[in-house]
């Protein structure tokens, strides 16, 4: 299994202060994204995890309208 990458560590995701949303793709050879769910949701509520199923690390290829629909959400619920 690959190392965890640094954004993913216990310590920085405990300094987000800001709700945001985690998109991970199920099949993903950089990460188990079901830990890397359990784990978020563990860490802090304010972190939304979503898990898109049967799709690789090139998720934004293979979803990218789900993507993009996700950005603007998030978009959204930034106040100004």
């Amino acid at each position: 299994m690959p190392r965890p990458i640094r954004w993913a560590s216990t310590p920085a995701l405990r300094a987000l202060r800001v709700p945001a949303r985690l998109i991970l793709a199920e099949r993903s050879v950089i990460h188990p994204a079901r830990d890397v769910e359990q784990r978020v949701k563990a860490l802090d509520p304010l972190l939304d995890v979503e898990v898109v199923s049967r799709t690789t690390h090139a998720l934004s290829l293979q979803r990218p309208g789900l993507v993009t629909a996700r950005i603007f959400e998030a978009d959204r619920r930034v106040p100004g």
